[in-house]
C-alpha cells in the first residue's frame, strides 16, 4: 500500500460547500461589477457558492421584508431558507474613525462587513477592510474576502431558529431540477465586466467654437502678380460648434492598462463672411462678399494612462482634414489640408477630482495639399506644423464641461509658378480657436 501525505495545502475554514449571498454593499461606486468582483473574490477561496444578490433582492420583496432585513432575524432566516442561502454579506463604504493612516486629500476609506448567519440570521462578526483612496480595486475584495473568510463556518451552523415577529403571505416557490445551483442565476453567469473599469465606455462631448485664422503669403520678387509682395487673409474671431466624441471599448472586456486604448473624433465648423476690395485703374474700389466656408475633421488613435489621484498622461496619433474655402475670386481660393498628427494629452487635478487642467501638445510632421490647393500658392509645397491646447475642465458623475483655447500653425516653403503665373516663395496658416463644451461619460 503506498500513502501519500500532502502537507502545507491552505483549507478553507469550512467543511461543505457554502451558499453566500452579499445582501447588499452601501458605498456611492458600488455597483453591479463591483458586486460581480467581491462575488469572484470569494469563489476563490474555495468551497463557496454564490447566490445573486438580484435574485436574494427579489424574494425579500415578494415576501415583503426588504426593508427589514439583516436586522430582524426571523425575516433574514426565512429568505434564506427559500433560496438555501447558508451565509449573507452586507457592508458599508465610509470614511474611518482611525485617522492614523487616513489622509482627507487622498480619499482614503474602510468598509464596513458583517456576516449573518442563514441558518437563524443571527450577526456573527464585522471586519474593517481599509480602501486606499477609495478605489474598490481586485486587492479590496480579496482582503474583503480573506477577512470574512474565518466566520463562515460559524455563520453556517444553526443556532435556536428565531420566532417571526411580522405575517407575510406566502411566496410558491416551484422547485427547480439539478439541484442548488440550478434554484436561481448566478450574477456570475452574466456577461463579465470588467473587474477594474477606469474608463468610461464612451464620453461625448458637444458645444460652442471661435475661431481666427491669419493667413500671409508670400510672392517672389519675379512673380507677375502681387506686386505688393503677397496675400495677407485675416479673420476675426467667428462663431460656430464642435462636437467630440472618445470611446474605450477595450474597457469593457480587458482591466489594467490595456482598458486606455481608444478611439476618437472631433468634428468643429464655424460660419465665415470674407469681403474682397478690389482698386480699380482710376483708384476706384469695389468690395464684394465672397461665400466662405471652414471645417475641421480630425480621427484619432488614443491611449489613456490612469494614475492614483485623477492624473491622466497619453498621447494619439491621428489625421486630419481641415478645409477653408472662398468664392472664386483672382487672388485666393482657399486651402484643403490634410495632416498627420502625433501628440501627448495630459490632465493634472488641481486639488479636488472637481476640477483639472487639460493639456495637449502634437506636431504635424507631415501636411499635403490636394492640387488645387497646390496651385493656389505654387508648382510645389512643402507643409508642416503644430498644435497647442489648453483648457480647465470640471466632471461631476457622469456629466462633464470644458473650456480651453488652441492654436495651431502651419509653414509651407513654395517653388515653382502657381495658378495664374504667380511665384510663391513661402506661406504661414494660424489658427486660434477656442471651445466651451459640454458631455456625457457613459
Amino acid at each position: 500500500m503506498l500513502c501519500i501525505s500532502l502537507t502545507g495545502l491552505p483549507a478553507p475554514a469550512f467543511a461543505a460547500d457554502l451558499r453566500v449571498v452579499i445582501g447588499d454593499i452601501a458605498g456611492a461606486k458600488v455597483g453591479r461589477k463591483q458586486l460581480i468582483a467581491f462575488q469572484r473574490a470569494l469563489k476563490r477561496l474555495g468551497g463557496v457558492e454564490i447566490q445573486s444578490t438580484s435574485d436574494f433582492k427579489k424574494q425579500a420583496g415578494a415576501m415583503r421584508v426588504r426593508d427589514m432585513i439583516p436586522q430582524d432575524a426571523a425575516a433574514l432566516t426565512d429568505v434564506c431558507a427559500v433560496l438555501e442561502v447558508d451565509v449573507a454579506l452586507y457592508g458599508a463604504i465610509v470614511q474611518p474613525d482611525d485617522r492614523t493612516w487616513y489622509d482627507a486629500r487622498s480619499g482614503d476609506r474602510v468598509m464596513l462587513l458583517s456576516v449573518y448567519s442563514g441558518k437563524d440570521g443571527r450577526f456573527v462578526a464585522e471586519e474593517i477592510v481599509q480602501v486606499p483612496r477609495g478605489r474598490l480595486d481586485n486587492a479590496v475584495w480579496r482582503d474583503a474576502a480573506q477577512a470574512i473568510e474565518p466566520h463562515l463556518g460559524e455563520a453556517s451552523v444553526a443556532g435556536r431558529p428565531p420566532e417571526p415577529d411580522y405575517t407575510f403571505d406566502p411566496v410558491p416557490v416551484q422547485p427547480m431540477p439539478g439541484g442548488r445551483n440550478d434554484l436561481v442565476p448566478f450574477e456570475e453567469d452574466e456577461p463579465d465586466e470588467p473587474v477594474d473599469s477606469r474608463y468610461p465606455l464612451v464620453q461625448v462631448r458637444a458645444g460652442l467654437a471661435m475661431l481666427s485664422r491669419d493667413f500671409d503669403y508670400t510672392a517672389a520678387p519675379d512673380s507677375p502678380l502681387f506686386a505688393q509682395g503677397g496675400v495677407q487673409y485675416a479673420s476675426s474671431l467667428v462663431p460656430g460648434f464642435a462636437f467630440d466624441v472618445e470611446a474605450f471599448p477595450l474597457s469593457r472586456f480587458v482591466g489594467g492598462a490595456a482598458g486606455g486604448i481608444g478611439v476618437g473624433l472631433t468634428f468643429e465648423k464655424v460660419f465665415l463672411s470674407t469681403e474682397s476690395t478690389i482698386t480699380g485703374p482710376d483708384g476706384e474700389q469695389t468690395t464684394t462678399e465672397l461665400e466662405t466656408s471652414h471645417s475641421h475633421l480630425a480621427p484619432r488613435l488614443l491611449y489613456r494612462y490612469l494614475f492614483e489621484g485623477g492624473a491622466e498622461v497619453g498621447g494619439h496619433l491621428g489625421l486630419g482634414f481641415l478645409t477653408f474655402t472662398i468664392q472664386d475670386n483672382p487672388e485666393y481660393n482657399g486651402v484643403d489640408y490634410t495632416y498627420f498628427s502625433l501628440g501627448i494629452d495630459g490632465r493634472v487635478p488641481l486639488g479636488s477630482p472637481l476640477l483639472a487642467v487639460e493639456l495637449r501638445g502634437a506636431l504635424l510632421p507631415w501636411v499635403g495639399m490636394g492640387d488645387t490647393s497646390v496651385t493656389e500658392l505654387g508648382a510645389d509645397v512643402s507643409s508642416s506644423g503644430w498644435r497647442l491646447y489648453g483648457g480647465i475642465a470640471s466632471q461631476v458623475e457622469a456629466l462633464t464641461v470644458s473650456v480651453g483655447v488652441e492654436y495651431t500653425g502651419i509653414s509651407s516653403e513654395i517653388t515653382g509658378e502657381g495658378r495664374g503665373g504667380r511665384i510663391g516663395r513661402e506661406a504661414t496658416d494660424r489658427y486660434v480657436g477656442a471651445r466651451l463644451m459640454a458631455g456625457y461619460r457613459f
